[in-house]
């Protein structure tokens, strides 16, 4: 993989929030601003909100998933036991807490599900990037 292909995942994986507002204003101005209609961009339950609050929050992470892949199978043509495979994996964690987070909103019985997967991911992300990075 390139340099510049990489570092370009790497800024959208750290962009989501940003990307998720840039969609929000883009759903927000392409309403017909009325309160009913600017309701719909973060509401679960219709296509836009599920856009903005979910779609646009993942592609970033399956890029980067994708990437990690491809990157073990580059360098030693295998992915199971590589150092990417448990990059794979933290980002695979994001996902599922992205999902579950969205999941939660449309029912609410599962949000206990959402915050045990915030709680792994969130220390597996932490372990990743202050343990095995240094």
């Amino acid at each position: 993989m390139t340099f510049l292909i990489t570092w370009a995942s790497d800024q959208a994986v750290s962009f989501v929030i940003p990307i998720k507002d840039f969609a929000y204003t883009i759903c927000f101005y392409t309403s017909d601003v009325s309160l009913d209609s600017v309701k719909n961009c973060l509401s679960s339950s219709h296509i836009q909100g599920a856009v903005v609050t979910y779609i646009v929050a993942i592609l970033p992470l399956l890029l980067r998933m994708v990437q990690c892949y491809k990157q073990a199978k580059q360098q030693n043509g295998k992915f199971i036991g590589h150092l990417q495979m448990w990059n794979f994996c933290k980002y695979l964690s994001s996902v599922i807490t992205a999902t579950s987070s969205y999941l939660s909103t449309i029912f609410p019985e599962i949000f206990t599900v959402f915050v045990i997967s915030s709680v792994v991911s969130t220390s597996y992300s932490y372990y990743w990037d202050l343990v095995i990075l240094f």
